[in-house]
C-alpha cells in the first residue's frame, strides 16, 4: 500500500504478487503445515487500498485514487457495505484504470 502510494508501482505489484502466491506457488515450502491466513487479507488490501488507492474520509465517504503499474490498464472488485444499520444487498462494482474511477 504505501509503495504505491510513494508512487514505486513495481515494488506494489511486486508485494502483491508475492502475498497473492504466497500459498498458491508455496513460496516458503510449509503450505502442508496450513495456509497463511492473513496473505489473502493482504493481497485483498494491496489491490484495492494500494493500487485502487481506496480511502475512507472523515466523513465516511469512499474515495478512489488508482495508481496502476505499467502493464495493468484496469483493476475491478466489488464493494458492500453497512451504512446506518442497513447492508447494501447488491455489491458495488469499482472499476480502477488510469483515468478517473467509475463507481456503478
Amino acid at each position: 500500500m504505501i509503495a504505491a502510494e510513494d508512487g514505486r508501482l513495481g515494488l506494489a505489484h511486486d508485494y502483491v504478487g508475492e502475498a497473492a502466491l504466497i500459498d498458491l506457488d508455496n513460496l516458503e515450502h510449509n503450505t502442508r503445515d496450513g495456509l497463511h491466513t492473513a496473505s489473502p487479507a493482504g493481497t485483498w488490501i494491496a489491490l484495492v487500498a494500494g493500487l485502487g488507492g481506496m480511502r475512507q474520509h472523515n466523513d465516511g465517504v469512499l474515495a478512489f485514487e488508482p495508481r496502476l503499474p505499467e502493464g495493468i490498464v484496469r483493476l475491478a472488485f466489488n464493494l458492500s457495505s453497512a451504512a446506518n444499520g442497513c447492508e447494501s444487498r447488491s455489491p458495488t462494482t469499482v472499476r480502477a484504470t488510469p483515468s478517473p474511477t467509475a463507481c456503478r
